[in-house]
């Protein structure tokens, strides 16, 4: 049995093998052969009349020997083994030789060259090449760095926390600096752990306006923002089939996935800013 390998899709590949199958073994498709070979026959006829040299009947028959008796006729077992989700069993039998060959090849070179990089470069599964391709841990971080919440609440009153008490925070009592801000780890924590008592923001439902102080507003947007990133919320659901579609162990990946991404990503992060810094002292 032949393997090719993928970092995502195995199931198309799946229907892309079992629809070549399904095409090389119809009698339209024996019909086609027939036909391209009695034009192919035609053709040299002609080239011999034209060149008198009987090697392009030899030729034209070592061709067509290799198309049909080697790549086409032949047929072997394919796995399609998907390193996204290896717990998943993509089988089809009877393809031809040439393209399971060719498929079996390219791909099996490409994941042991990448194996051979993740094993030197001893890297977390989700930013490895061999598990999950080149970029999608810097994927992962980039989708839960910027979307948006699914929570319609929390999308009403945080824009307005940071318009009326984050801004305030920063320009009138100085508790902390943008600099701060866009370099810390926890920037939820940061914004609610010491807001004014005395500014604040309305609470929008569909029959009521509510006016919350910014300490009201920021035990609120914590506790929704708390539970919006657990698995399970409408927002985690969402983001969850974006990045790995309908997949039903995809909340579980996703998690995962986060966590090592993001220690990995945020730890270079710290480094290359500590180095810069040395650079420059």
């Amino acid at each position: 049995m032949l393997e090719i390998y993928t970092i995502y899709g195995g199931g198309m590949w799946k229907t892309a093998l079992d629809a070549v199958v399904t095409l090389v073994g119809q009698n339209t498709f024996h019909t086609l052969m027939r036909i391209a070979g009695t034009f192919g026959g035609l053709a040299v006829l002609f080239t011999f009349i034209k060149q008198r040299n009987p090697m392009v009947f030899v030729q034209w028959l070592a061709i067509f020997m290799v198309i049909t008796s080697i790549l086409l006729v032949p047929k072997r077992s394919v796995q399609v083994i998907d390193l996204s989700d290896p717990a998943a069993v993509w089988k089809t039998d009877n393809v031809p030789v040439g393209l399971a060959a060719i498929a079996s090849l390219t791909t099996s070179i490409g994941y042991k060259m990448s194996s051979t990089y993740d094993m030197l470069m001893a890297r977390p599964d989700s930013v490895t090449y061999s598990k999950t391709g080149m970029l999608f841990g810097s994927k992962i971080v980039a989708e839960t760095s910027d979307f948006s919440t699914q929570n319609p609440q929390l999308a009403q009153m945080l824009p307005d926390y940071v318009e009326n008490c984050v801004i305030g925070d920063i320009l009138l009592n100085g508790k902390y600096t943008i600099n701060q801000l866009l370099n810390s780890t926890d920037p939820l924590t940061l914004i609610t752990s010491n807001p004014s008592p005395l500014r604040g923001i309305f609470k929008m439902t569909s029959t009521t306006r509510q006016f919350l102080t910014c300490q009201q507003a920021a035990a609120e947007i914590k506790a929704l923002a708390t539970t919006d990133v657990n698995p399970g919320s409408a927002t985690f659901t969402w983001l969850t089939r974006k990045v790995f579609g309908n997949k039903l162990n995809g909340t579980a990946l996703l998690s995962n996935a986060m966590g090592e991404s993001y220690g990995y990503f945020l730890l270079r992060r710290h480094d290359s800013c500590a180095d810069h810094e040395e650079q420059h002292h």
